[in-house]
């Protein structure tokens, strides 16, 4: 038995794909956002793990990024999932991904998360991270490329801002941008797992909570 963990926030395929691959014996974990995931994960230890790309808080790659930050998960294999797998045009090795497969329809989706488990089972767990597998069948549908060029445009201005920009969501760091990491002297990837508070000495603390409480408490 396997066990798969799961983050995407489509519920229709996620339920589909956990039903889909328990009737094959595995055990799955499943969750639908970078947040929830990297809380989940802390405490179990999946064999592969499929992410979406496109998921609230922060996307697939920094999710990636960040699993490969424990210890306990360094040989993981890691699917990235994404209807515009073509368009997205990623680099699955410097994301820590160890292939990318597109979602079509939920039987074609279901196929290919069974293709990546196959090709899992075939690689010795300590050579998973090195290896970079890219499957064939990509699709765009559900994503154009001008969509997705207005995306990184606007990622690209926040991260190209001199000063340092960090967002907040329910006591958790969702963002930052390269100028912020460096002011704080951490990889964005320790940062968007750290408390808010112990960034801040402590008689900024109490401010910051207050905006954070402020944030959290508006409609």
């Amino acid at each position: 038995m396997t066990q798969i963990f799961i983050v995407d926030d489509n519920h229709l395929l996620l339920s589909y794909l956990e039903k889909q691959l328990q009737k094959a014996g595995n055990e799955v974990i499943s969750c639908s956002s970078g947040l929830a995931a990297v809380k989940k994960l802390e405490d179990c230890r999946p064999a592969v793990i499929f992410i979406d790309y496109f998921l609230p808080n922060f996307n697939g790659d920094k999710l990636c990024r960040i699993i490969r930050e424990f210890d306990h998960l360094k040989n993981a294999y890691i699917v990235v999932m994404s209807a515009a797998a073509t368009e997205l045009q990623l680099d699955i090795s410097k994301i820590g991904a160890n292939a990318i497969i597109a979602k079509e329809s939920f039987k074609d989706t279901t196929r290919l998360c069974f293709e990546a488990l196959e090709n899992a089972a075939s690689i010795a767990v300590g050579e998973a991270k090195e290896t970079g597998q890219e499957f064939p069948a990509v699709s765009s549908r559900q994503m154009t490329k001008e969509l997705l060029a207005k995306f990184r445009h606007l990622e690209t201005m926040l991260d190209s801002i001199s000063d340092g920009l960090i967002e907040i969501y329910h006591d958790q760091i969702v963002y930052v941008n390269p100028t912020a990491a460096t002011l704080l002297g951490l990889p964005a990837e320790k940062l968007l797992t750290a408390n808010p508070l112990t960034l801040f000495e402590s008689d900024d603390q109490t401010r910051i909570k207050d905006l954070i409480n402020a944030g959290n408490s508006a409609p």
